[in-house]
């Protein structure tokens, strides 16, 4: 490929007479054709060479191509094509029509790069040069102005700012899933194909793409073709407080244990509340937060999605790590150019319940991964179970939850001999909270998360549809402060002192419950007795029961840590590293 659109571009040690003839056609600037074809016919070995670095081997271009390094040899391209489309049922099985349209751009000295023909017959086009393209328009209507005027072609019109690209490999013969190899990628990527040529004699599969996308085109191909052993991914992320610094260190820190597993995360940028940072060259996961402070870009998030959907960048991830509405509505169009997301941020999926399932059918209908599975239980793997069981042919009947790794962790500690808006202000140094804490103990966030469970399950509720009683006795008035909560917290220690106690005599501990089930959901403070699994959940643990068709008598149980900026932060890496993997052709 070329090394000015394909940095990661090399040398080709051993090129076919047929293989080296072929690239030049298609944009080789090296070579000329005609200059190999002497070569050729008296079996003369071509050496190319580089006057810059003459210590390097070059390439050597003789009667066979190289053996054992793969079928592919090498990409090239052509920029500034037109194609020219002649279309009309009145074609089919018309004896003639191809000679005339040839023959009439020949006797014009117009050159035909690439042909491509429908089965049906019903339509042909052929790729010409940019400077040509008005000249072959005129010339094909004047041809075949008769079957015009007649209604037997019915258009003949060309499509501009297009480019070639030529897959080149004598090996390509009789081996299968080369054509799945170039085009699976390309169309995981959102390029589009405008037409494709093959020959008879399998050595190149050339087709036209938008010459917008070239750059894209020739960097997800070399990466597929030539690159197999390593995936990369270009990241980008918003939100950089306590998860999102967090999971920047995890990448630094696993940088080798992933590469390991074939793996490389580029961060190409980052934003957050004040500033962002773009990179074509990567962002260093080591020494961003130095290359973000110097940036002296202000945060702009039209910007910064805007440039993540034109900048052709090939397996492209966008991760929110916020708790903004912000990047939520820039979710769809994200998602339209092919860009994967993983999120931690729960708003997109616990919103109306259209944004959800238009941002489910999107993902489908785009080929990309839009991966949530921190949304509930932090790193625990509860949506991929729901999703398996589903797949797997059973049905959710009821799920039963403790999802709250805060407010278990509050309810956990509180024994009344230690305020409870002290513990509070703990968990929010611990990093447990939702930035504004209210939205925990309002039940907020377990609603969305119980709402969410739901939909997965599929009972699609709406917001509303969650009956949700508040943690705090009396509720929280809408639109305060964290200062503003606290002191409320302060105000109404003593109904939770008497909560606490009422379930104590009892020898019953409170838990934050959330149930859903086929048309319902609700989030209520329970007292729960030693029989019950929630009984004995310690800290920040979260608690999922599962009642399923299969899982009927003895319910499917999943618990572990629900809350805390490593796990939350591991679970996004894992949902990072899915994508990676999806990607291998």
């Amino acid at each position: 490929a070329d090394p000015a659109l394909v940095p990661e571009a090399r040398s080709i040690g051993l090129l076919s007479y047929h293989e080296a003839m072929e690239l030049s056609h298609f944009g080789a600037k090296i070579l000329f054709p005609l200059s190999l074809y002497p070569a050729m016919i008296k079996k003369i070995p071509v050496i190319v060479r580089n006057t810059f670095n003459p210590a390097h081997p070059g390439t050597l271009i003789g009667m066979e191509s190289a053996k054992g390094n793969g079928v592919i040899r090498g990409i090239t391209s052509l920029r500034n094509i037109s194609l020219i489309n002649v279309e009309g049922s009145g074609m089919a099985g018309v004896t003639g029509i191809s000679a005339r349209m040839f023959g009439s751009l020949s006797q014009n000295n117009i050159n035909i790069i690439l042909i491509s023909q429908a089965s049906s017959e019903q339509s042909i086009c052929v790729a010409v040069r940019r400077e040509d393209s008005s000249d072959a328009i005129r010339i094909l209507r004047e041809a075949f102005v008769h079957e015009l005027s007649a209604g037997l072609i019915t258009s003949v019109y060309g499509e501009e700012e297009l480019a070639i690209v030529a897959v080149v490999g004598e090996n390509m013969r009789h081996v299968p899933g080369v054509a799945a190899k170039v085009f699976t990628p390309l169309g995981r990527n959102g390029i589009n194909i405008k037409a494709i040529s093959q020959g008879s004699s399998e050595l190149n599969i050339s087709f036209v793409i938008n010459e917008g996308d070239l750059k894209k085109t020739l960097r997800v191909l070399h990466q597929a073709l030539f690159s197999s052993e390593i995936r990369r991914l270009n990241i980008f992320m918003a939100g950089t407080g306590s998860i999102g610094s967090r999971l920047l260190e995890m990448i630094h820190e696993q940088e080798k244990s992933l590469l390991s597993q074939r793996i490389e995360l580029k961060i190409c940028g980052l934003i957050n509340t004040r500033k962002m940072i773009l990179s074509d060259n990567g962002i260093s996961p080591g020494n961003w937060k130095a290359e973000l402070e110097t940036s002296a870009d202000a945060a702009d998030f039209r910007k910064f999605s805007g440039k993540i959907v034109t900048g052709k960048y090939e397996n492209s991830v966008f991760i929110d790590a916020t708790a903004s509405d912000q990047p939520v509505e820039h979710y769809s169009e994200l998602i339209s150019s092919n860009v994967s997301i993983v999120a931690a941020n729960k708003r997109a999926n616990t919103g109306s319940l259209g944004l959800y399932l238009n941002l489910q059918n999107s993902a489908r209908r785009s080929n990309v991964l839009f991966n949530y599975e921190t949304n509930v239980g932090a790193g625990l793997p509860v949506i991929n179970v729901i999703r398996n069981l589903i797949s797997g042919g059973d049905e959710i009947i009821k799920i039963e939850a403790v999802l709250s790794g805060t407010v278990n962790w509050l309810l956990s500690e509180y024994d009344g001999s230690r305020p409870f808006c002290e513990l509070v202000k703990e968990a929010m140094r611990r990093g447990y909270t939702e930035p504004y804490p209210g939205d925990d103990l309002l039940g907020i966030d377990v609603a969305r998360k119980i709402l969410l469970l739901a939909r997965e399950s599929g009972f699609m509720l709406e917001p509303e549809d969650v009956e949700t009683e508040p943690v705090l006795p009396g509720g929280v008035p809408e639109g305060i402060d964290t200062d503003h909560l606290l002191d409320i917290i302060r105000l109404r220690e003593g109904l939770i002192r008497q909560t606490y106690k009422e379930a104590d005599e009892r020898n019953m501990k409170l838990k934050y419950v959330a149930v859903t089930g086929k048309g319902y959901a609700s989030v209520k403070l329970t007292a729960t007795d030693t029989s019950h699994p929630f009984y004995t959940l310690k800290g920040s643990e979260n608690c999922l029961i599962f009642t399923t068709k299969y899982y009927s008598q003895y319910p499917l149980v999943i618990k572990g840590p629900g809350a805390g900026v490593d796990v939350t932060s591991a679970g996004l890496l894992a949902d990072i590293v899915r994508i990676a993997e999806s990607v291998r052709v």
